[in-house]
């Protein structure tokens, strides 16, 4: 990415509301800073989306990856 300037972005897309993930969002993005400390990390764990727009509690299926990247477009542009 810096041999070609190239800005990386990482993303932390919806999780159902249901999903227990175990782990601390905060934690990972210090650990990411210190390693690509130029870069961003996009926390969008916890936007609601209904239980229609996943495969399962942490995956997006195609219509839930439709409007997260309608969402997502709308922000970055």
């Amino acid at each position: 990415c810096q041999d070609k300037s190239v800005k990386l972005i990482l993303l932390n897309t919806p999780k159902n509301k249901l999903s227990n993930d175990n782990y601390d969002v905060r934690k990972i993005m210090k650990e990411y800073n210190a390693i690509f400390s130029k870069d961003l990390l996009l926390d969008y764990s916890k936007i609601p989306f209904p239980d229609s727009c996943y495969a399962d509690l942490i995956h997006l299926n195609y219509k839930g990856a439709k409007v997260f990247s309608t969402y997502l477009n709308g922000i970055l542009h």
